[in-house]
């Protein structure tokens, strides 16, 4: 049976682009939109916006290397390398010249090479990995994790198995083609909404807690640097590093973002995002949907915007003390580990007052998927939040596009 390798698709190599040459060419195209200005109307908004997209889009194109990955390329491999197996070659190319001449130099120089290459492999491996570990933090250390945990593979690339499931009248189904899985996990992960609201009609909602105030040149900096420089892109194939190594774009997103908030509207394509399905390790039956979780991948320019809303609404969340105290989940400073020491101490506390301590865990599915934005929406204006922020949140969920992949 013959298989088809699947293609390397060449993507976007921002590591190795020239900022100098991608700022000098933003900076010319940004000069054809104009100095940037307050945007009073949404029709402004609208035009700075696509106008942005398509300066970016032109530019990254333009200035920014594509590169196709090899699927034998190695994390560790360095020039250095490459310059001893070029040596190498030069070498065997010689010995095989005299191969009829045992006691030939260009044998031993050849054996020699070989024990020198042989050895910088080990030690470039070494050196490379006992770097890495020395200096992962954050995200790293789940990394790590996986590799030590993953069983081993023949180092192929994973893929989405034949999927099993059931149709509306029970019965069993298979999904074989790229289509047709994707059809199984767009009904399996994102649930149809509820056919009635359960939002009261004629609810009388609190006072905001503190007045919407305007993004400040300082906080959209903060939130820049905060950023992880190379997070996979969303459709649009803008890196978080662009944000970074460009702050000639701060003045245009900082008056793009507070028209979006005060004109309660938002840019059509930034709610486009790419979904990736992935495996969940250790699952006994990769056959069914379940075995699989999606990630989204979103415009960067949208999360970044995302980002800021959610900064304000948590200062406000935490400073007038809106959420309860055993509340941990999306708050700064609170953990896993802070909810595990509190169940522990309570569980404890318990025990030494000669009491039974009982604990029920739930766990709802899909339930950041399936968020009903109405109840949502509900929620946030119960919690005294400013209308700007929750008018931020209404434009987000609704007529969605996701590409499945």
């Amino acid at each position: 049976m013959t298989v088809t390798a699947a293609p390397s698709l060449p993507t976007l190599n921002y590591r190795e682009t020239d900022w100098k040459k991608f700022n000098v060419k933003l900076k010319a195209e940004l000069g054809r939109l104009g100095p940037p200005t307050v945007l009073a109307t949404k029709d402004e908004f609208q035009t700075t916006a696509k106008g942005l997209k398509t300066v970016l889009g032109k530019v990254v194109s333009e200035e920014v290397p594509m590169t196709c990955p090899h699927p034998h390329n190695k994390r560790w491999w360095t020039k250095d390398l490459t310059k001893i197996r070029n040596d190498l070659k030069t070498l065997s190319k010689a010995s095989h010249s005299f191969r009829t001449v045992p006691g030939h130099p260009s044998h031993t120089m050849r054996r020699e090479k070989v024990a020198e290459y042989n050895k910088a492999i080990r030690m470039t491996k070494k050196d490379h990995w006992v770097s890495w570990l020395e200096e992962a933090t954050g995200s790293d250390l789940w990394i790590t994790n996986k590799y030590i945990t993953s069983p081993l593979g023949d180092g192929g690339k994973l893929h989405i198995l034949t999927l099993v499931t059931k149709d509306d009248k029970g019965n069993m189904v298979t999904a074989t083609d790229n289509e047709s899985k994707s059809e199984v996990f767009t009904k399996t992960l994102f649930l149809p909404p509820p056919p009635q609201s359960a939002v009261l009609l004629d609810f009388t909602y609190p006072e905001p807690a503190a007045p919407w105030t305007d993004i400040t040149e300082e906080q959209l900096h903060k939130s820049i640097t905060k950023l992880s420089l190379y997070k996979a892109p969303g459709p649009d194939g803008v890196a978080n590093i662009v944000f970074q190594c460009c702050p000639v774009l701060q003045p245009y997103l900082l008056f793009l973002f507070n028209a979006a908030l005060s004109l309660h509207t938002y840019y059509s394509p930034w709610r486009e995002s790419v979904t990736v399905i992935l495996h969940k390790p250790g699952h006994p039956d990769y056959l069914v949907p379940k075995a699989y979780r999606p990630i989204a991948l979103m415009n960067m320019t949208a999360k970044l915007l995302s980002a800021l809303v959610t900064n304000w609404a948590s200062y406000i969340l935490e400073t007038h003390g809106l959420l309860p105290p055993a509340h941990f989940g999306g708050r700064p400073g609170c953990s896993t580990e802070d909810s595990l020491l509190l169940l522990e101490t309570t569980i404890k506390h318990a025990w030494r007052q000669r009491k039974v301590a009982s604990v029920l865990f739930l766990d709802i599915e899909g339930a950041f998927l399936n968020t009903v934005t109405d109840q949502l929406l509900h929620n946030m204006c119960k919690q005294h939040l400013p209308p700007e922020i929750v008018g931020f949140t209404e434009h987000l969920p609704l007529q969605a596009f996701l590409h499945v992949s």
